[in-house]
């Protein structure tokens, strides 16, 4: 009876090592099928990323072509000014040069002066520097001064006049 007991636990270890061996196999089987899908998809991309590779490629060459015209003709316009801007210096008089000072300013410092304002307070009112003030009053009292008297004829230091 032991015997027979142990032919039947050794069966059923049979059984179950064969029962391993065959979902082994099973397995084993499912891999393979995946791996060839998977070797399949990546020959597929890695027709993909050549068929890319060459269009980047070729892309790639049309942006440095058109980047070359556009160089050329960059250059080429770049002369042409340089061509435009000698012949107009030539035919266009230089701007001339702006007034420091706005004739409206000009105008109301005179005025603040003659309404009595010292030059300091025309200068802070205004925000014109003091010594454009003083200046500006110095020329209208000189021109004021030059308008009320007479010239004078100069003569010769020995008291006579040349003719």
């Amino acid at each position: 009876m032991l015997s027979v007991i142990l032919a039947s636990v050794a069966l059923v270890g049979l059984l179950f090592a064969g029962a391993a061996l065959w979902m082994l196999f099973r397995e084993q089987a499912k891999m393979r099928v995946e791996v060839s899908q998977s070797a399949v998809e990546l020959a597929v991309l890695h027709e993909k990323v050549r068929h890319a590779q060459e269009q980047f490629g070729a892309q790639v060459e049309k942006v440095v072509s058109r980047q070359e015209a556009v160089s050329e003709h960059a250059a080429e316009l770049q002369e042409r000014f340089q061509r435009v801007e000698m012949h107009a210096g030539l035919c266009v008089p230089p701007k001339p040069a702006a007034s420091g000072f706005n004739i409206n300013k000009r105008v109301e410092v005179i005025r603040l002066f003659k309404d009595g304002l010292h030059e300091e307070e025309i200068a802070e009112q205004l925000a014109v520097p003091l010594g454009e003030v003083r200046l500006l009053i110095y020329l209208e009292r000189n021109q004021n001064e030059a308008a009320t008297t007479t010239p004078r004829r100069r003569g010769r230091q020995d008291g006579s006049f040349a003719a």
